[in-house]
């Protein structure tokens, strides 16, 4: 028989015993964590949806789609979503939208450049496209044509918005070096609103069917996308000629690619020929510039054009001055 002393021991170790079999068998409980990062779709779909539920503060109007452009999610969850705005299906130019939210996607705020809601009386111009392009051509002094028919757009970089024509033209400053101006003029008047430059050099890449893999010096356009125009060489331009019998250089077309990555290789495809000819053209210019010094075929600093695609076998090359 145990004693009172022993007894109170032996209460103690299975009191002890049995808290420590609790505290053993609680659950854990879950710390907060951060929410999930979204996916670019889910961030652009709830950007979208505080558009329609602030439209006010975009000074959105009606016949206006929004479309995404871009998506940055910071580190902590908070997004940041880039709209393209059209106005009954023209672009409106300044009208690009940033909608901010927070981690759980709440919207936080709008950021846009535009001071003026759109409100058109017509989205029929005045001005004839011909006119337009002529205009457009004229407006610098020296060399120029049109890259392209003109397009129709709504305005909004400052002030009212307008109906406006706009022109690419392509040609070569005073100096000689080559220019592109993207020329923007109002549809009712004919008035140039601005003009401005949009050559910006980048380094592609092509796949040709003679040459392998190549380096191509070659131009992003306003868009984004890119053209086998080489600005570092004066301006040298590879067209699609579009199988025409007696192509020219008007009617031709400058070939473009989404992500500067020409051609495959393969006789079938059309940018695997333009690959071949842009980086023939390229070392043509870099041959005169190192054997005789020259800038360009005639040492005037412009560039030298092809057009590729002439005809339907037709022969393979031809060159005239």
């Amino acid at each position: 028989m145990s004693s009172p002393r022993q007894g109170l021991r032996l209460l103690t170790a299975a009191v002890l015993s049995a808290a420590s079999l609790a505290v053993v068998s609680a659950p854990a409980v879950a710390q907060p964590g951060p929410p999930p990062r979204p996916t670019t779709a889910q961030a652009a779909g709830e950007a979208k949806a505080a558009i329609a539920a602030h439209s006010g503060a975009l000074m959105a109007a009606k016949g206006e789609t929004y479309t995404p452009r871009g998506v940055i999610v910071d580190a902590d969850g908070s997004r940041h979503v880039r709209f393209d705005r059209t106005y009954q299906g023209l672009s409106v130019l300044g009208g690009d939208t940033v909608v901010h939210s927070g981690p759980s996607g709440r919207y936080r705020g709008v950021t846009l450049a535009q001071t003026s809601r759109v409100a058109l009386p017509t989205t029929t111009p005045k001005v004839p496209a011909r006119v337009a392009t002529d205009i457009a051509e004229h407006h610098v002094p020296g060399k120029r044509h049109a890259v392209g028919p003109p397009t129709l757009a709504v305005d909004a970089e400052a002030g009212t918005p307008v109906l406006v024509w706009r022109v690419v033209v392509a040609g070569t400053t005073k100096a000689g070096a080559p220019s592109r101006l993207d020329v923007v003029l109002d549809a009712a008047t004919g008035h140039v609103r601005r003009a401005a430059e949009t050559i910006e050099t980048a380094e592609g890449t092509g796949h040709g069917l003679q040459n392998g893999t190549v380096p191509l010096s070659t131009t992003q356009r306003a868009d984004g996308s890119y053209e086998l125009t080489d600005g570092t060489r004066g301006g040298t331009e590879t067209l699609d000629a579009k199988n025409a019998e007696y192509p020219r250089r008007e009617t031709s077309t400058p070939f473009t690619d989404a992500d500067d990555d020409w051609g495959n290789g393969d006789r079938s495809d059309r940018p695997t020929m333009a690959a071949d000819v842009h980086y023939g053209l390229q070392q043509a210019w870099d041959y005169f510039a190192g054997t005789f010094g020259r800038r360009g075929v005639a040492g005037d600093g412009k560039g030298i054009y092809a057009m590729v695609d002439y005809g339907v076998n037709a022969a393979n090359a031809s060159w005239s001055d």
